[in-house]
């Protein structure tokens, strides 16, 4: 069984975006799967498996954030896979999203 992606988990996916990327990512809010880099760039970095629905708000936030990344990370025993690609084509995809009935 995979063990499942937690705090520590991506707080290492973090480090090693600002050192691939070389920017530093801060959490703008409560949310502790967004943060964003010096210039605005949102990142949503999730564990792979961490999927339950997107919130309605989460929906709002893809439309202003047009130039958002999403960022997957898999982990397995010894490592952590990190996959990034843009937001902007779950936007045009949204109405198809599962929506969380849950605060989560």
């Amino acid at each position: 069984m995979t063990p499942r992606f937690g705090e520590d988990d991506r707080e290492r996916v973090r480090s090693a975006l600002e050192h691939c990327l070389a920017i530093k990512l801060t959490r703008p809010g409560r949310r502790r799967k967004v943060m964003t880099d010096e210039v605005g760039r949102v990142y949503w970095i999730m564990g792979y498996g961490d999927w339950h629905g997107i919130e309605p708000d989460m929906i709002d936030a893809l439309r202003r954030d047009h130039d958002a990344l999403l960022v997957i990370a898999r982990r397995t025993k010894q490592t952590i896979r990190v996959f990034a690609g843009p937001l902007r084509p779950l936007l045009h995809k949204s109405e198809n999203l599962p929506v969380a009935k849950s605060g989560r």
